[in-house]
């Protein structure tokens, strides 16, 4: 059993659609690689990824409140991140 899921090695070519600046993100994200910064209010993030995204009440951009933990789910948040116009 694997303690620890990494999901950055399965990234590839993905990884591209994560472009937020670590000064930029949202104080909401839990900690690990994948974080809301700089994201519009289109509300796209719970569309693809329901269990990983959530809105802030203020403004509604979107952050990661859960890591991603399987495969699937990193589909789901690379999903997420490619339909946010920000990135």
């Amino acid at each position: 059993m694997d303690l620890y899921f990494d999901p950055v090695p399965l990234l590839g070519d993905a990884r591209a659609a994560f472009l937020g600046r670590w000064s930029e993100r949202k104080w909401l994200n839990v900690p690990g690689p994948f974080y809301g910064a700089d994201t519009d209010n289109c509300g796209t993030g719970r569309l693809h990824a329901p269990g990983l995204v959530l809105y802030e009440a203020d403004h509604l951009t979107e952050y990661v409140y859960r890591q991603p933990r399987t495969p699937e789910e990193l589909r789901q948040l690379v999903d997420a991140a490619e339909s946010e116009v920000f990135s």
